[in-house]
């Protein structure tokens, strides 16, 4: 057996071969320091390997931060269930990538208080958090031809079911990402820059010539069944998009609605404290300045509501879940449709 060597030396250590033939689970062990009681430990972050042989790689993530939900769950079947004949090249699927925040059902780890997604492209010498994404940005993404990242809005938001995908400067992989989406087909697409954040696994994915995905699949601290199901049949047409998959059964889809939601205008923000009382759904059109809801205040109840106007229209795309708020807390994000030709 061919194991990865890691060298410089790395925080890390791990008996995952890449190149083992057929299907085959390994852990990626995150050595921890921790309290007095345990001087020592390891933190053991699952990877299964379908491999079929000659073909594309593919990293598949979820559990980057621990109450999403949805992409754990989708990646923990597909690990299962998914056979090396089924394949042409090699999945990589890490259900829990960032562990510690998964079993403390949190978004950021316990260990350090990292939050992955804002750790790339990270430290061999770091703490957990930090070691793990350098881990996969110096030993798994080199080997890598696509990667998609399955996110959701966690315990404090809920999206739309949708894609995600990040523009790079100078046009980079940004047609092949689009693509992507369309053959996903989940309902949206949004679409960020990347210039509002570069220590995500996106930069890390682009840095390394991966071209890299991602979703927003619902949230809200539970999971949604339909988007479940959507998304299980969109990464299905999204891996044969991506030649690495075949014999898919999955229903056509209809493509998919770019939202671009750059504008600082998006978010709508509290004025300031109170109970928070939505006027519109998600997947709602909404125009300027029209009224998105009321705050009501807690402990007077004299006080009359406050309106709360959106400063852009177009569509709402994402909300807060719990509806008590201070000021400047986010209420919800609202996004406009771009074409596909313009990314």
């Amino acid at each position: 057996m061919t194991l990865q060597r890691l060298d410089p030396p790395t925080r890390t250590n791990t008996d995952l071969d890449l190149d083992a033939p057929g299907r085959s689970v390994a852990r990626i062990g995150l050595v921890q320091s921790t309290t007095p009681d345990v001087e020592y430990g390891v933190i053991p972050v699952p990877v299964v390997v379908i491999n079929g042989g000659a073909g594309p790689t593919v990293l598949l993530t979820a559990g980057t931060h621990g109450d999403e939900y949805e992409g754990q769950i989708l990646l923990q079947n597909l690990a299962r269930s998914l056979t090396p004949d089924r394949v042409t090249g090699r999945i990589i699927i890490m259900p829990a990538l960032n562990l510690p925040a998964v079993l403390a059902s949190s978004r950021v780890s316990p260990l350090d208080n990292g939050n992955l997604n804002r750790a790339y492209p990270g430290d061999p010498d770091g703490t957990p958090t930090y070691a793990l994404a350098d881990y996969l940005t110096r030993y798994v993404l080199p080997h890598c031809t696509f990667a998609a990242d399955l996110h959701s809005g966690g315990k404090a938001s809920e999206y739309v079911p949708c894609g995600f995908m990040t523009r790079m400067p100078h046009g980079r992989d940004s047609a092949a990402q689009a693509a992507a989406r369309v053959a996903m087909g989940m309902p949206y697409t949004l679409v960020y820059d990347e210039n509002t954040e570069n220590r995500a696994i996106d930069t890390a994915c682009d840095q390394a010539g991966v071209i890299m995905v991602s979703s927003e699949l619902s949230g809200g601290g539970t999971v949604n069944l339909y988007t479940l199901r959507a998304a299980r049949d969109g990464l299905t047409r999204l891996l044969n998009h991506w030649g690495v998959l075949r014999g898919v059964d999955a229903p056509a889809t209809a493509g998919t609605r770019f939202i671009d939601v750059n504008n600082a205008r998006s978010s709508v923000i509290a004025p300031g404290p109170g109970l928070f009382e939505p006027a519109v759904a998600l997947g709602e059109r909404v125009r300027s300045g029209e009224v998105v809801g009321w705050l009501h205040s807690v402990d007077d109840p004299d006080m009359p509501s406050t309106p709360v106007h959106v400063e852009m229209g177009g569509t709402v795309i994402t909300r807060r879940v719990p509806p008590l708020v201070v000021r400047g807390n986010y209420l919800m994000s609202i996004g406009q449709e771009v074409d596909q030709s313009e990314l």
